[in-house]
């Protein structure tokens, strides 16, 4: 006797993520509510997320898109002044007794002898 799977259309799936992106569900209660697993419920939601339901339209993230560009706006100066503070960081000290491209010479204990760090 061979089981039959059930399949679900694309709208069904999307009313299970509305509820728990825009009520506040907990998956659990999502699936019990529309009557599926908990697991095709946390597979849907993740498709969701990764886009293979379509576009869904939802009031939290339209209500956050205002603040999250600004938050990206505020963002970015500061991110322009990290890359410039690593970039600083990369050079040479001043008080460096090396110059570029020179190696530092390594003493291997109980060797009387130096090595050159290329040849590690």
């Amino acid at each position: 006797m061979a089981k039959t799977r059930r399949t679900y259309s694309i709208a069904f799936k999307q009313k299970g993520v509305r509820l728990v992106r825009d009520q506040g569900l907990t998956i659990l209660q999502a699936a019990s509510e529309i009557g599926v697993h908990k697991s095709q419920m946390l597979r849907g939601v993740k498709r969701a997320d990764d886009g293979e339901l379509g576009q869904l339209p939802s009031k939290k993230q339209d209500a956050s898109s205002p603040s999250l560009e600004a938050e990206v706006r505020g963002l970015k100066p500061e991110n322009a002044l990290l890359l410039e503070e690593r970039e600083i960081l990369k050079e040479p000290r001043s008080s460096s007794p090396r110059k570029p491209g020179e190696h530092l010479p390594v003493y291997r204990r109980g060797e009387d002898q130096r090595l050159d760090s290329t040849a590690l």
